[in-house]
């Protein structure tokens, strides 16, 4: 405690010693100089210049009107001591000199004035500048009200402690004594400082410490209103998102639901009616039996497909998914996924490009092999029969690089992005619900990675398609970590 309150004295003290030194070096040269021009016989009115120009020298170095006072009459008094008659006396033969001594020190006190008000405009512009620029990198109100508490202390020039930040509502009977200066609408945050310190403050601070407040509010209003409006949009996108993916599913689910009630129906009707016969029905044998109830399959497995599309991608966007990372090669996941591809599309081949030495990360390997079955499967629509599908793993950069390239169709213009989104499909995937691609990049999201769709040219080996590009970071279990 007498540490605290004697580096307090310290720092009230070493202020005055300050200016006194300025004024005292300012003084000295200016009687130097004034004493080598009265020996080589001047005029008077040129030394009375160099002590005023001494005046100004020390008011543009302290910061106070008092110390700008005593330069003004103590450059007034060194003239009159050194350099009138009789000299080293603070008498005077010839009382004209008064009027010299009084235009001397108030012509003084008008320029130091004037010096002291340009010198406290220019502070508050540099406080101003500082704060302004500040704020604009502050990332929340909070961030705002903690910078405006410290450009307050040190305009005023106090400690921190003695401006107190206010995030809450105080208890009964602590607002005795305080001003409260809130910087929202809400009332929260606000400053709270003791009345005996506002009441302190001169005009000139106090106005500086409103103005503070003021532009802090209004940068705290731009803020609040800027996270409202994103806010806003981003629900407004969604809403839209949601609403046309549930359009598209009701059309893309009533396709295969449409046709096996039409099947059913036709069996049903058919067999039951006792006019027709097993031949009338068109099931002339266990092998058109087997024919029917394959196309039922088929789009039971179309539809529970689509159903486990919805759930994965739900899962995903909600972030109720807990992701499992665990260091291991890069190639790990591709080499699972062309495998488990070529066995549930016989004829289709995959052409895997791996780099010579392993390329070691952190992946949810699961999720990772789930997302390039999606992205092959995704080409295999596409991709004619004799020609393979091409996935090439590489480093780049700090980032594993996944490439998956077909011979399709070329992407239409804007279709690069679009593709992405589950409520939009291409032209040649109208009867097809498109899911797959959005959770691509709900996977690649999660492992705080990218995914782009380009047209790719035709090159020697392989003709013009769509290429697929995957860039996850190498150090992706530095940023999260497991079970996220």
């Amino acid at each position: 405690m007498n540490q605290s309150v004697s580096g307090k004295y310290n720092l009230r003290l070493r202020r005055p010693l300050h200016s006194l030194w300025i004024i005292a070096a300012a003084l000295s040269a200016a009687w130097g100089v004034s004493l080598l021009f009265f020996r080589l016989g001047l005029p008077e009115t040129n030394i009375v210049l160099i002590y005023m120009a001494a005046v100004i020298v020390a008011s543009a170095f302290t910061s106070s009107y008092q110390a700008d006072i005593l330069a003004s009459l103590a450059a007034t008094l060194s003239f009159n001591f050194s350099f009138t008659k009789p000299y080293h006396s603070l008498s005077v033969d010839n009382h004209s000199y008064l009027i010299t001594f009084a235009v001397m020190t108030v012509f003084s006190l008008l320029v130091t004035g004037l010096v002291g008000r340009l010198r406290e405009h220019n502070e508050r512009l540099r406080i101003m500048s500082r704060l302004l620029s500040r704020l604009e990198q502050c990332a929340t109100p909070g961030d705002m009200a903690i910078l405006l508490q410290q450009e307050a202390a040190a305009a005023l020039r106090v400690p921190v402690s003695r401006i107190r930040l206010e995030t809450q509502p105080p208890s009964a009977g602590s607002g005795s004594g305080q001003c409260r200066i809130p910087l929202s609408e809400s009332g929260f945050p606000a400053l709270v400082l003791e009345d005996r310190l506002v009441q302190s403050l001169s005009p000139a601070r106090r106005h500086l410490l409103d103005t503070l407040c003021e532009s802090t509010r209004l940068a705290v209003a731009r803020r609040i209103s800027q996270d409202e409006k994103k806010q806003a949009l981003e629900l407004a996108v969604r809403e839209q998102e949601r609403s046309s993916l549930l359009a598209s599913i009701s059309h893309d689910i009533r396709t295969p639901l449409t046709r096996m009630q039409l099947e059913c129906d036709m069996m049903l009707e058919q067999l039951q009616s006792p006019s027709c016969t097993v031949q009338a029905a068109g099931i002339r044998s266990p092998e058109d039996m087997a024919a029917h109830v394959q196309n039922l399959k088929q789009e039971a497995d179309r539809l529970l497909e689509m159903v486990q599309n919805i759930l994965d991608l739900t899962r995903l966007s909600q972030k109720e998914l807990v992701i499992h990372r665990e260091w291991m090669p890069a190639e790990e996941p591709a080499s699972i996924a062309a495998d488990q591809f070529e066995h549930t599309h016989p004829g289709m081949r995959v052409n895997l490009q791996i780099p010579r030495e392993p390329v070691m990360t952190s992946l949810d390997g699961v999720l990772m092999v789930q997302l390039l079955n999606n992205l092959l499967e995704n080409s295999s629509r596409y991709q004619p029969g004799n020609i393979p599908i091409e996935l090439r793993v590489e480093e780049d950069n700090g980032q594993v690089v996944y490439e998956v390239r077909n011979a399709g169709r070329p992407l239409a213009p804007g279709e690069e992005t679009g593709i992405f989104l589950p409520s939009v499909s291409g032209e040649s995937r109208k009867e097809h619900f498109g899911l797959g691609l959005a959770i691509v990049r709900a996977i690649a999201s999660l492992h705080q990675g990218t995914i782009e769709a380009a047209n790719a040219p035709a090159e020697t080996d392989h003709p013009a398609g769509v290429r697929f590009t995957l860039r996850i970071p190498l150090d992706s279990h530095g940023q999260k970590g497991e079970g996220e």
